[in-house]
């Protein structure tokens, strides 16, 4: 029989296992990590698009419509064990640029300023004839025209 401070130790040991697995890791998932000096290269009105992209690198997003704008997305999340990750921080970037690709505005945006959106997960539905297997093979016959050229074969020949 194992003694008692033998006893105590593997469950020391055991213990600390198992809430060692339970310590945030803190980690960047899918985001942009922005540079440190970042803000002081952003100039408006001065700093040109392809200065943009030698300091930033390129964009997470880009406009699709209006105004040339990039959109560089940072997110910081942390996750406990196996539970899902939570969101810790999160920094979006809008670079505004004009006709001339001259920096026009910048913009950053905090999780605090997000706005939750709901995707709607319903279907539409297509009214019109919904055909059975039956349908679709006795709806075919004749509809097919013989081939061109070809005369019809007479019957009884």
């Amino acid at each position: 029989m194992m003694s008692k401070s033998l006893l105590r130790v593997i469950l020391l040991i055991v213990g600390c296992i198992t809430v060692s697995g339970c310590v945030p890791n803190k980690e960047y998932y899918g985001g942009y990590n922005f540079p440190e000096d970042y803000e002081k290269k952003l100039v408006a009105n001065k700093t040109t698009l392809a200065q943009v992209q030698e300091s930033m690198g390129s964009p997470t997003s880009e406009s699709s419509f209006g105004d040339k704008t990039y959109y560089y997305i940072g997110q910081h999340q942390s996750r406990v064990a196996f539970l899902q990750p939570k969101m810790e921080s999160q920094l979006v970037l809008a670079l505004t640029f004009d006709k001339h690709d001259i920096l026009r505005s910048v913009k950053s945006y905090s999780l605090a300023e997000a706005n939750e959106v709901d995707f709607d997960d319903s279907r539409t539905r297509l009214y019109g004839s919904e055909t059975g297997p039956l349908e679709q093979i006795v709806g075919n016959i004749g509809k097919f025209n013989p081939q061109q050229g070809k005369p019809k074969p007479k019957l009884g020949q």
